[in-house]
């Protein structure tokens, strides 16, 4: 507990490479330790371990059902690694638990969008698009959703209100371009 409680601080430091090694010894010295291991499995995605991060969040998922975050943590690693159909079933756990719902509702619509979903992709933009921290993102989405299901005026509508959103981000400008065009 100890080890795990010394890698916290490099971890929320931005540190993933001291906070693994701490997490790392946490995890030796006491494999049965789930937060332990959750956080090792998050320093993992952080340095780009994806494929290890993944096992950690699984073990840990699996000493503790009931984690919390670890079900949206592991969805998200998931879907990095273009696991879809996987990262959709922890995504909608967390969501089922409320474990932050808007973050679960907008991978949930990316991982629906990816799987070629487009009615479900955009339900789950729509919940999503409630978060303002979200909102521009998940318009941009739905709006390619309902693009690839053919509703071109419906995804203009969706696009511009994602342009008018932030107009001077990169998907501001990308909203824009695409609300523009003739579909």
């Amino acid at each position: 507990q100890v080890l795990y409680a010394r890698g916290l601080v490099p971890f929320h430091a931005g540190q993933f490479e001291q906070a693994f090694e701490l997490f790392d010894q946490a995890v030796a010295a006491d494999g049965e330790d789930a937060l332990a291991l959750y956080y090792r499995g998050l320093a993992q995605a952080r340095r780009g371990a994806t494929e290890a991060a993944v096992a950690d969040l699984r073990a840990a998922l699996q000493i503790e059902p009931r984690l919390p975050n670890a079900s949206l943590d592991l969805g998200v690693a998931l879907f990095d690694l273009g696991q879809f159909a996987d990262a959709r079933r922890s995504l909608e756990v967390a969501h089922g638990r409320g474990e932050s719902p808007a973050t679960a509702a907008f991978f949930l619509g990316l991982c629906a969008y990816r799987l070629g979903e487009h009615d479900a992709a955009g339900t789950w933009f729509a919940e999503a698009a409630d978060d303002p921290s979200l909102r521009q993102s998940a318009l941009y989405y739905a709006g390619l959703a309902r693009l690839r299901a053919g509703d071109t005026p419906g995804a203009q509508g969706l696009l511009r209100q994602s342009a008018d959103a932030a107009p001077d981000t990169e998907i501001g400008r990308l909203a824009a371009r695409f609300a523009a065009s003739p579909g």
